[in-house]
């Protein structure tokens, strides 16, 4: 019969004591590298931002609404009123034009929209930062008193 040496398991508070530091110390690093790639995402969100800054297209003058009603009324005045051939093809140049003042008009509306989205996204990660370097600070101050308290032997939850 052969006996396996006994081992002999020590739940004493100190080897929990490390336990517990350790858990918070790799708490930490787990925060610090959330936090890292959060500061990262939110300095690749600025840099988007930014370079979208730099092509602004031109803010159109009338709305699309506004340019809607007026093709509205150039067509129709085209279409039951009678003019020279002179009159019909400056309507038609205008109508041209109104159409191109829409894209111009959507164009400047879809900057607008990806800015606000970006800036919103930018705003979500760096509260996702302050919240992790408010978490860290607490977690960093705590290991700090717990191992303070193990280096005096003192507990500190008297």
């Amino acid at each position: 019969m052969s006996s396996a040496p006994l081992q002999i398991v020590d739940d004493s508070p100190e080897d929990q004591e490390d336990g517990l530091l350790g858990e918070m110390r790799t708490k930490i690093k787990s925060l610090e590298e959330i936090r890292d790639k959060a500061q990262a995402e939110c300095k690749a969100l600025s840099q988007k931002i930014s370079a979208l800054l730099k092509n602004v297209p031109p803010r159109p003058q009338d709305s699309a609404e506004f340019i809607d009603k007026r093709l509205k009324d150039l067509e129709f005045k085209r279409n039951t009123e009678s003019m020279s051939l002179m009159e019909e093809k400056a309507i038609i140049k205008q109508i041209e034009e109104g159409g191109k003042l829409k894209k111009e008009v959507a164009a400047y509306t879809k900057f607008n929209e990806d800015i606000t989205e970006l800036k919103a996204n930018r705003e979500e990660t760096d509260l996702r930062v302050k919240a992790s370097r408010a978490t860290l600070a607490a977690l960093k101050t705590g290991l700090r008193r717990n191992e303070m308290s193990e280096k005096l032997g003192i507990d500190i939850d008297d």
